[in-house]
């Protein structure tokens, strides 16, 4: 009588993980619920700010943050500081984003209103922007923009914009990194975090700019 063939036991190879996205969406449920309000979704087109009425850079600038209404009826923070003392082609601003993402679209009103022309680039696929522009993960938001030869990432208030674009500093640009509450873009009523604007540069090299 023959011995019964040998059982042959399953393999446990171990699964692979998918790799986790370089920019993983991992905010708090507040910061969530602000990025998908109701705005209305921005077509990848350029929009010339009109510069009626627009104050003087100097007097802006010292001028304090009022609230202003969108037309989605949020209420966004007005910048505290124009663009309009800026060269031409220092306002011109080109904001990649994702189509559904409401605070982005918040935030490029806040511009907007200082007087920069944006001209919004809906993508689903922001990594590789900003893989190009040198952005490191600990400095990502959930869009980016660039101006003049600079990069902005994520919320970072236009004051602190018009500021480097006058004293044009030798970085890379600014970042505001996650999605703060109470930064522009990200207003919940009266509830503000405290958070830092960080210069960088494709060394790896940050620093404070700005506190808020």
């Amino acid at each position: 009588m023959h011995p019964p063939p040998p059982v042959r036991r399953p393999s446990h190879r171990p699964i692979r993980l998918a790799r986790t996205p370089r920019f993983a969406h991992a905010f708090t449920l507040l910061a969530l619920v602000a990025c998908t309000s109701s705005t209305p979704r921005e077509g990848a087109t350029t929009d010339a700010a009109s510069e009626a009425g627009t104050p003087s850079a100097a007097a802006a600038t010292t001028s304090a943050t009022t609230s202003a209404t969108t037309s989605s009826g949020d209420v966004a923070s007005a910048p505290a500081a124009s663009a309009a003392g800026l060269p031409d082609s220092l306002r011109r601003m080109v904001v990649y984003k994702d189509p559904n993402c409401g605070c982005c679209a918040k935030w490029v009103q806040h511009v907007r209103a200082a007087g920069f022309t944006v001209e919004v680039r809906d993508t689903s696929s922001l990594e590789p922007v900003k893989m190009q522009h040198g952005i490191a993960r600990d400095l990502e938001s959930c869009h980016t923009a660039t101006v003049g030869r600079y990069v902005v990432e994520g919320h970072v208030p236009v004051a602190d914009i018009v500021r480097m674009l006058t004293e044009r500093p030798d970085v890379t640009g600014l970042a505001v990194p996650g999605m703060p509450v109470g930064s522009p873009g990200m207003e919940q009523g009266s509830i503000k975090d405290p958070y830092d604007v960080i210069a960088f540069d494709r060394t790896g090299k940050k620093q404070v700019y700005a506190k808020h």
